[in-house]
């Protein structure tokens, strides 16, 4: 995301004002994507322009100091230095200090965590690693847009060690080098291939799956190059006569390229980059490889090298870096997406932060005397961001705080992972055996079967077999029958009633039931899922193979009712935010929110129809306990959260409150 500001072709003080407008619209298109996603829906592929623009550039710089025996390491890490860090350290600290007085200590916590994965140039990794089920969805971080700049500074901290590895000394064979690239451009294309099916999250994130689009720019770079060694006057002639022929092409191939960059901004972020990601790489290429045909430049990059476009293009780097946090803060705050009167003015601000940026605190940095020192100290200001993010991330209060205090969203009481010793030791053959199976774990073997498991020494278990709301409900249910003598066993995994091909889903229930029948103490079975997406075709294919399945078994089975689902977001709910009242009022709308009965009612109308035609099971209902009047409850009677999200109870508040209103008569009776 930060090609060198002022583009620069491969050779030395030739500037491209086109490549900078390209730039422009590159940054153009990312940004109305997020400020407003329905007018631009693939304005994300500016990214990848991004990409093969900072290949083109700064990898052609690299070609060059090796060809010419000038290149140094540490010279060129300097250079980068002062390029990237002073706009990226004025983010980091201005998201830290409006974070302290902003945000609720947990995501707080978060955003140190980040701060410290973009000080490390790492926020792809993270970012990657939070892909779960539970993580906080990526439009509530506020330094998620950093993992593109992770992806390219990893490129340029292997891909100059390459080059010199592949070269030593032997720089004349060009056919080594230009062969040396290619291979590694296949195999990052083919890996992106190999895997935007399976795992487009490990797609989008890891920079081996990305790299070709940075070597697609260093690959024209390095074509660019060849064509200015100097050549016999035979030679010469003929480039001349090339040069005549591609005259006349240059036009076809701009025009081509911009039609591509038009058309892919329409691309489908589903499964993105895959194969997608070519349009707007070959786009670009044809572009800025039309640029430097010939001296006459065609009409697309006369375009491109318009003064505001051009103008943008410089401010790009920083108005990338300042877009999303601004449009985040407000999103966290308001606990909803601001409007668009709201999002015209954040736009406003990040355009004017950026051009501030720019004159203020890159060019004076990057630029002048000390340039040696200017670098260390940018430097050391990053690993001490790095260190204090990471710092903030450890002791803010997290999952183990062991009380819930305000009217704020819950803080889990515990964090224990999906599978404890005691089920592994219990159930380990069916842990492992779902684990192995692709249907039921998926086939990258990312959503892990629950297994957790309560000894009370009881004779009797109750299980509970569902997704997400049944982990959710776990804690609170397996210490209510803790103190009843009865056992808890939790089976499953998240997104079950979806999850899992109806192909396969008789064999899990076999397996699944198979266990069960093992253990003869495992006497009551509750089937707690989701409703949403659960509509009568589904309710029918996913609850009642198991009701069947167990009546075979002759356990007691109760299907839970779902809990009602919020029509607006969680983060509405900590009226702890201290912001959230001014914001809304800046903008004009409400505050506060409400969840009526007669929504919850009409929300979940087929649904609780379909549990209604279920048979050989009885169906426990949760509505009245959640909405005893007209007005659902959203906190306990300690002002605690009852939800972690939009649908998910919070294991603390929410699940006591499920087992307390809903399901304790259920759990009394297993214990007479």
């Amino acid at each position: 995301m930060a090609a060198s500001s002022g583009a620069r072709h491969s050779s030395p003080g030739t500037w491209r004002s086109d490549i900078d407008g390209l730039r422009a619209f590159a940054v153009l298109a990312v940004v109305f994507h997020h400020y407003f996603p329905g007018a631009v829906r693939g304005g994300f592929i500016g990214v990848d322009v991004f990409f093969v623009i900072s290949g083109y550039l700064i990898g052609g710089v690299l070609l060059d100091a090796f060809a010419e025996n000038r290149f140094s390491l540490l010279d060129f890490y300097a250079r980068r230095a002062r390029r990237i860090l002073p706009g990226l350290l004025l983010v980091l600290g201005s998201c830290l200090l409006f974070g302290y007085f902003a945000l609720l200590p947990e995501d707080y916590g978060n955003l140190g965590k980040h701060v410290a994965g973009g000080a490390g140039f790492v926020s792809n990794l993270v970012l990657f690693g939070e892909t779960g089920y539970f993580d906080e969805a990526g439009a509530v971080k506020p330094l998620l847009h950093l993992w593109s700049l992770g992806i390219e500074e990893q490129f340029y901290l292997v891909f100059p060690l390459f080059i010199y590895l592949i070269s030593l000394g032997t720089w004349r064979k060009q056919s080594r080098v230009a062969l040396g690239i290619g291979l590694i451009t296949l195999a990052s294309f083919g890996w992106n291939l190999a895997v935007y099916r399976t795992n487009p999250a490990f797609d989008f994130y890891m920079p081996m799956t990305r790299f070709w689009e940075l070597l697609a720019g260093v690959l024209l770079a390095f074509w660019q190059r060849q064509k200015q060694v100097a050549v016999s006057p035979v030679r010469a002639a003929q480039n001349e006569a090339r040069r005549r022929y591609w005259a006349d092409k240059t036009h076809w191939m701009a025009g081509i390229g911009f039609l591509l960059l038009i058309l892919s901004l329409n691309a489908q972020e589903r499964r993105f980059p895959g194969i997608q990601a070519l349009v707007p790489v070959f786009g670009t290429v044809l572009l800025i490889a039309a640029g430097t045909k010939v001296g006459n430049t065609t009409i697309f990059n006369r375009l491109l090298s318009r003064r505001p476009l051009v103008w943008i293009g410089l401010i790009s780097y920083p108005l990338y870096l300042w877009h999303w946090p601004l449009l985040v803060f407000p999103r966290i705050i308001l606990g909803e997406v601001p409007t668009i009167g709201f999002r015209w003015v954040l736009l406003l601000l990040a355009l004017i932060l950026a051009t501030l940026t720019y004159k203020l605190v890159e060019q004076p940095l990057r630029f002048g005397k000390f340039l040696s020192t200017k670098a260390i100290g940018l430097t050391v200001a990053l690993a001490l961001f790095g260190l204090f993010g990471y710092g903030i991330h450890l002791s803010t209060p997290g999952k183990s705080v062991p009380q819930e205090t305000g009217r704020h969203r819950l803080v889990d009481r515990s964090t224990a992972e999906n599978t404890d010793e005691a089920c592994r030791l219990r159930y380990g053959e069916l842990y492992d055996d779902l684990l192995a199976n692709p249907d039921f774990s998926g086939s990258t073997g990312k959503v892990l079967p629950y297994c957790r498991y309560q000894n009370a020494q009881g004779t009797r278990t109750a299980v509970l077999w569902g997704d997400s709301h049944a982990l959710a409900a776990y804690e609170a249910v397996a210490d209510y029958n803790a103190r009843l003598g009865i056992n808890t066993w939790l089976v499953g995994r998240s997104a079950f009633r979806h999850g899992i091909p109806a192909k396969a889903l008789p064999g899990v229930i076999d397996r699944i039931a198979l266990e069960i029948q093992k253990n003869p103490e495992a006497h009551t079975v509750f089937l707690i899922m989701s409703a949403e997406k659960m509509d009568s075709e589904r309710v029918r294919g996913v609850l009642q193979p198991i009701i069947d399945r167990m009546n075979q078994l002759g356990k007691q089975i109760y299907v839970l009712a779902d809990n009602p689902e919020l029509t607006f977001d969680a983060r509405m709910l900590e009226l702890g935010q201290p912001l959230r009242v001014v914001l809304h009022r800046m903008q004009g709308t409400s505050a506060s929110q409400r969840l009526l009965k007669d929504q919850v009612r009409t929300q979940q109308k087929n649904y609780l129809n379909a549990l209604n035609q279920l048979h050989g099971a009885t169906i426990i209902p949760s509505i009245d306990a959640f909405c005893p009047s007209d007005e659902c409850l959203l906190f306990n009677e300690e002002g605690a959260s009852l939800y972690r999200d939009e649908d998910h109870l919070s294991r603390y508040s929410g699940g006591r409150f499920l087992v307390g209103k809903v399901l304790k008569p259920y759990l009394d009776a297993m214990a007479r």
